[in-house]
């Protein structure tokens, strides 16, 4: 049986909060006239969102230069969207996630290392004899092939994470307990007679480039055999960044 024993501990923020909120629904026929500040606040209501995208990506396909790929969003992409507040009071960025994937030309990430049976990988840790009865603390779900599309408050699209723009493996969620938002993700890395490099980054949400606050090699050979998770801790508003080997119990 394989388990996980964690080896590096790094305490971070809570469960990304997905943004709910209350804007005044446009009707369809409105979106076209409607402003780009509308337009990114439309990004949050379910009802709203996905012709707010539409409209938003059709109006980034205007300012590409020839020869650029075009932002393309299907019907059946899924929307999910994060409002990400900045520092200072600056105006936030509305960070999209899309179930399928839009026309992103050349762009492509490196194969992900497939975990087999993660519920074995990472086991609920076994309490002390006789503690107390804590509620469980299942890791924080990681997002797999998610595209990344964000905006700015003004409705423009811009590129914090530049071309890497697909959450490959990880979570968008408070890391510091300060109602910001990052990103952690899984990162590939090509390198020559190297078969396996994989990088765990923690990024900071910003503009207009997102700011790396962690970088961990967690796997380096010819086989992929550490892994990550994201386990909560709410009593301190903080979350651990747990990475280890998958080992033999024998």
């Amino acid at each position: 049986m394989k388990t996980f024993r964690p080896v590096i501990l790094v305490l971070c923020g809570l469960l990304s909060k997905f943004a709910a909120g209350h804007a005044e629904d446009l009707p369809p026929q409105h979106f076209a006239s409607a402003s780009g500040e509308e337009l990114a606040r439309e990004l949050v209501p379910a009802a709203t969102r996905l012709a707010a995208l539409q409209e938003l990506a059709r109006r980034a396909n205007q300012t590409r230069r020839e020869g650029d790929p075009s932002l393309v969003v299907e019907n059946d992409s899924e929307p999910e969207t994060v409002v990400c507040r900045q520092a200072d009071g600056k105006e936030p960025v509305y960070v999209v996630l899309c179930k399928s994937l839009p026309d992103l030309g050349d762009s492509s990430v490196g194969d992900s290392y497939p975990v087999a049976r993660p519920a074995e990988l990472f086991p609920p840790e076994p309490a002390p004899a006789n503690a107390p009865v804590a509620p469980s603390r299942p890791p924080l779900e990681r997002r797999s092939d998610l595209v990344i599309i964000a905006f700015n408050a003004r409705g423009e699209e811009i590129t914090p994470f530049g071309g890497d723009n697909v959450l490959e493996d990880g979570v968008l969620a408070d890391f510091t307990g300060d109602g910001r938002i990052e990103r952690a993700d899984n990162v590939n890395f090509g390198v020559d007679g190297v078969k396996q490099v994989q990088v765990l980054v923690i990024s900071a949400i910003q503009t207009p480039t997102a700011r790396p606050l962690l970088a961990v090699l967690y796997n380096w050979g010819e086989q992929a055999n550490w892994n990550y998770e994201f386990v909560s801790r709410p009593e301190d508003g903080t979350v651990e960044v747990r990475l280890g080997p998958a080992i033999d119990d024998e």
